[in-house]
């Protein structure tokens, strides 16, 4: 429970209203649409700003009060937020392996709903050998330098909805990259640090 959950609870148990009552203290003809706002603030701390002025004045709480809980709550959030980067940053850390990633013409891809569908990857990563890094690095580069220019060209130099293939990152590390033109020549760019990668997601309402 955050703690504008825990807040709201006690101040409602003090002034001894339900739901229903405080929805019509609150002054709302609509009991429905002011419940959902207060289930929206009690699980994730937003809700319209004049729904929270209505709150505060219905339960008669201090407004400083009220505003200390929605900062407590924002704080716990940030640290959920953190938490939860850590968490797939070591996954995505504990699965990788050794790829090109292609740096497109555009990170938003258009229309956005075909990367949603086939999924990012299927644009913008190409598989290289499992033995890509037990290869000596004079012939690691020659090799990668080889597979970017089949992808180019079997690509057309397009990376479908993400649009035309700039070049490409090999990745060679979680956390470390070299950065290849289209011919798979190194542009003297190292990337150090977790690289971003595109995304896209499909929301579908119900």
């Amino acid at each position: 429970m955050y703690p504008i959950a825990g807040f709201i609870q006690v101040s409602m148990v003090a002034r001894g209203f339900s739901r229903g009552t405080l929805a019509s203290a609150m002054g709302y003809r609509n009991a429905s649409k002011a419940l959902r706002h207060l289930d929206r603030l009690k699980q994730n701390g937003q809700a319209p700003l004049d729904f929270q002025v209505r709150l505060i004045e219905a339960l008669g709480v201090d407004p400083v009060d009220f505003e200390s809980a929605m900062e407590a709550t924002r704080t716990l959030q940030r640290e959920e937020a953190r938490r939860q980067r850590e968490i797939e940053t070591a996954l995505a850390r504990a699965a990788f392996r050794p790829h090109l990633r292609v740096i497109p013409e555009r990170s938003i891809p258009q229309p956005i709903f075909v990367a949603a569908w086939t999924g990012v990857n299927f644009w913008l990563v190409q598989a290289l050998p499992d033995n890509i890094l037990t290869t000596p690095d004079a012939r690691r580069l020659h090799a990668v330098a080889k597979i970017a220019r089949a992808h180019y060209a079997r690509t057309g130099g397009r990376a479908g909805p993400f649009g035309a293939i700039r070049g490409y990152l090999f990745r060679i590390e979680f956390e470390r990259a070299i950065e290849l033109d289209i011919e798979g020549t190194p542009t003297g760019h190292h990337h150090e640090g977790v690289v971003e990668e595109p995304q896209a997601f499909l929301t579908i309402k119900k």
